[in-house]
């Protein structure tokens, strides 16, 4: 969301130049004055509706009353600080014009994606440049990139060229304009970076899981397939078992009848043996014919 807000924004920001160009003569003071505030309003119009559109705002309903005091005060601090820096008090119109193009460009980023009433964030962000999240890093780098290249733009003033685009504070515009530029586009490079980084590892994640999901489903398999086999050995085990007591079962009721079949001999003997007797040489032979 970030890297297509900022990328909206420097769209907006190159093609309002470029039609500022086309229309009015940039490099004369007269045509700075006119095309400036312009340009700023459109510009603040861009932020809000860039940084809303893609929902990097925190708390949209308050975003005009944030805005306005952001911008009116850095506007006060960024001409107090071109006065300090050399800016001609004969030209004071021009600086605050100037003041109030660069508040937009830095402290409007603020207004839209840094916590409202946090002001110790503010401090952090813009006088300590500590960040700690992708919003306070945007608005710190736009804020000394366009801080850095209004001051490197200015140098040009005090030559003696005698070129009507060297006069203030058109060099100070310019290269403010430039250093957005950069800033913008070294982040959003990163952000671009980030995002691919993030679904490569998102993506390997997403592997990593699904690899994770197949082994988990191979163990699973090789389990119930050790369980089927060891059922199929208990099977076996009980059939083996089953078996075994069956034979001993028949050998059990084999000897019953052995032993069944040597008594029923005994007693044929016993009986055989109980029959009486007699001898042929005995005197009452005869009895027995």
């Amino acid at each position: 969301a970030y890297r297509r807000a900022l990328g909206v924004l420097v769209a907006a920001l190159v093609a309002l130049v470029a039609a500022g160009s086309f229309l009015l003569d940039l490099d004369s003071l007269t045509g700075n004055r006119i095309f400036t505030p312009v340009l700023t309003i459109l510009l603040t119009s861009a932020n809000e509706a860039a940084c809303g559109g893609f929902g990097v705002i925190p708390e949209p309903k308050k975003l005009s009353r944030r805005a306005v005091t952001a911008v009116g005060a850095g506007t006060a601090f960024l001409t107090f600080a071109a006065i300090c820096f050399g800016a001609p008090l004969t030209k004071a119109l021009d600086t605050v014009n100037w003041a109030f193009f660069q508040a937009v460009l830095t402290f409007m980023p603020g207004a839209c994606m840094l916590t409202p009433g946090d002001w110790s964030q503010w401090v952090r962000v813009y006088a300590l440049a500590r960040c700690e999240d992708w919003p306070e890093v945007i608005c710190c780098s736009l804020f000394y990139a366009c801080g850095v290249g209004a001051w490197l733009g200015s140098w040009v003033v005090p030559l003696d060229w005698n070129t009507s685009w060297q006069k203030w504070p058109i060099p100070g515009t310019r290269g403010a304009v430039g250093g957005y530029v950069l800033a913008a586009g070294v982040l959003i490079a990163k952000l671009a970076a980030e995002e691919r980084g993030d679904r490569r590892r998102e993506r390997d994640e997403a592997a990593a899981a699904a690899a994770a999901k197949a082994a988990m489903a191979l163990e699973r398999a090789a389990a119930e397939e050790k369980a089927k086999e060891a059922s199929k050995s208990a099977d076996a085990v009980a059939a083996e078992g089953e078996k075994n007591r069956s034979e001993n079962e028949e050998g059990s009721k084999e000897v019953e009848r052995e032993g069944e079949g040597e008594a029923d001999g005994k007693d044929s003997k016993q009986k055989e043996e109980q029959k009486p007797r007699f001898d042929v040489n005995e005197e009452n032979w005869w009895m027995y014919m």
